[in-house]
């Protein structure tokens, strides 16, 4: 009877077998592990996912299959000082809740004068979630933690003056740009609208009211005066080409296709100096941390050990 019994299963667990085993290996595919520094893996799945916030937030533009696999690298690369980088908090005891990464970002609210409602838009145009966010300013402020435990960041009166006399010298050509964003919903054309704004049926200015979900809708896509060169690559090819009132090629932020629009070219903002100092001052003192972290974790990255599997 015994024997029957299992006569009957055996076709049903060969079966199961063998459909069961793509599945475990397309599993181990998607999850397989790309790098270990010092004992932390870092998974395929979430080079992946760097990788595709960097293309979809416009950081970079990748043409051919080297390029990917140069930009896998460089993520995998950053992911490992990232783990470098929390395992020294650890050593040291830095903990940075949630109360302090709220009150950091209420605090870039306050310096730029925007609510959350519109700090939200202006992330969704720089391809950054809020979560993305968050978590940024709370690396961010680790980051701080553990430098002013290690050195002290000076910034001179002088480097503030020299930094606002560079900001506001004289602009060349093409350097400042006043623009305006179109940023379409999901699933409509930006052809279409560029070609409705091109053949006169409407202004730039009428169609961003009408339609972008974008910063400064309600005045038409205004964003202001912007440096050029601080513009995202995939921004600046968009307007390659494109003259004082033109429109620019179609392009992506995140999901939603987006047009620009240079309104004027501009000389460099004139300024004031007391009102700017603090935000020159985070700026200077931002590059001289990020300087010296890096070289710390050079440091770091020698002694560790680390091994690439990608």
């Amino acid at each position: 009877m015994f024997e029957r019994s299992l006569s009957r299963l055996l076709p049903l667990l060969f079966l199961i077998l063998v459909f069961a085993a793509p599945v475990r290996a397309a599993e181990f595919v998607a999850d397989r592990i790309v790098a270990v520094a010092n004992g932390q893996i870092i998974t395929d799945f979430e080079v992946t996912q760097q990788v595709k916030f960097a293309l979809d937030s416009g950081q970079v533009n990748v043409e051919n299959a080297e390029q990917m696999r140069a930009l896998r690298r460089q993520i995998i690369d950053q992911m490992i000082m990232d783990i470098l980088l929390e395992q020294e908090s650890k050593r040291y005891g830095i903990k940075i809740s949630d109360s302090e990464v709220n009150a950091a970002i209420r605090a870039v609210m306050e310096r730029t004068g925007l609510n959350e409602e519109q700090l939200r838009k202006e992330l969704q145009v720089q391809g950054l979630t809020w979560e993305k966010f968050f978590e940024n300013k709370r690396l961010e402020i680790k980051k701080r933690s553990l430098v002013a435990g290690l050195v002290k960041v000076v910034v001179s009166e002088d480097e503030l003056r020299e930094a606002f006399d560079q900001k506001h010298g004289k602009a060349e050509m093409g350097e400042y740009l006043h623009l305006r964003i179109i940023l379409l919903p999901e699933g409509m054309s930006a052809a279409a609208v560029k070609r409705d704004i091109e053949s006169g049926k409407t202004t730039f200015a009428q169609a961003a009211g009408l339609f972008s979900q974008g910063p400064g809708a309600e005045q038409g896509g205004d964003l202001g005066v912007v440096g050029r060169k601080d513009l995202a690559p995939e921004w600046r090819k968009a307007l390659e080409g494109v003259a004082v009132g033109g429109v620019s090629k179609p392009f992506r932020v995140q999901s939603q296709e987006a047009l620009l629009n240079i309104d004027s070219v501009v000389e460099a903002p004139s300024g004031d100096f007391e009102a700017e100092k603090e935000t020159l001052y985070e700026e200077i003192y931002t590059r001289k941390m990020e300087t010296f972290l890096k070289e710390y974790l050079d440091k770091l990255r020698d002694k560790a050990i680390i091994e690439y599997r990608d």
